[in-house]
């Protein structure tokens, strides 16, 4: 069921906006190198800072006078007393231009949870639904975006600690951007 809802959050405003299409020959991928830094909030661990990269291209299939669809990769890093983790993922947004220079964007994200609990190291695939809001002063981007992940539950053991469990790495992260718009 949340699939469909993130599913649904993604296309109801993209169908909802029947506007005429960009000549297609006119398409330039825009292309944003971004920094990101902030927090996650996980389920079964304490709060983390998260720091990393996000590499972002405008999309020629969905692309209107409007509003368009941006396609964000994510490349993030953690890591406190118990759980390091790399992350990689990708989250397609449905940007509305509201203002010449501020967007807002909603889309689902899927991705992969490179992790080292107590030593233990997992790979876990996650999913979620992630938000932004841009300004951009003239090729200047800074922005905010907030995103739930959700991902199975996982055991992990380890013999340092002797001890064994379960975790979930469901999380919400608040994440503020400075990047460049090419």
């Amino acid at each position: 069921m949340k699939k469909i809802i993130i599913l649904l959050a993604f296309f109801i405003p993209a169908l909802a906006q029947a506007q005429k299409p960009q000549d297609i020959k006119n398409y330039a991928a825009q292309m944003e190198i971004s920094m990101i830094g902030g927090i996650q909030n996980y389920k079964d661990f304490d709060v983390s800072p998260v720091y990393g990269v996000e590499i972002s291209l405008q999309c020629p299939l969905v692309n209107s006078q409007k509003a368009y669809v941006r396609q964000h990769f994510k490349l993030t890093h953690q890591q406190d007393e118990k759980l390091r983790s790399t992350t990689v993922e990708i989250n397609p947004q449905y940007m509305i231009i509201t203002k010449p220079r501020i967007k807002l964007g909603i889309g689902p994200t899927a991705g992969l949870i490179f992790t080292n609990i107590e030593e233990d190291h997992k790979t876990i695939f996650s999913y979620g639904l992630g938000t932004a809001s841009v300004y951009y002063v003239k090729n200047i981007a800074i922005g905010v975006g907030l995103c739930y992940t959700m991902t199975n539950k996982i055991s992990f053991a380890s013999s340092k600690y002797e001890s064994a469990g379960t975790a979930r790495l469901n999380n919400w992260g608040t994440f503020l951007k400075l990047g460049y718009k090419f």
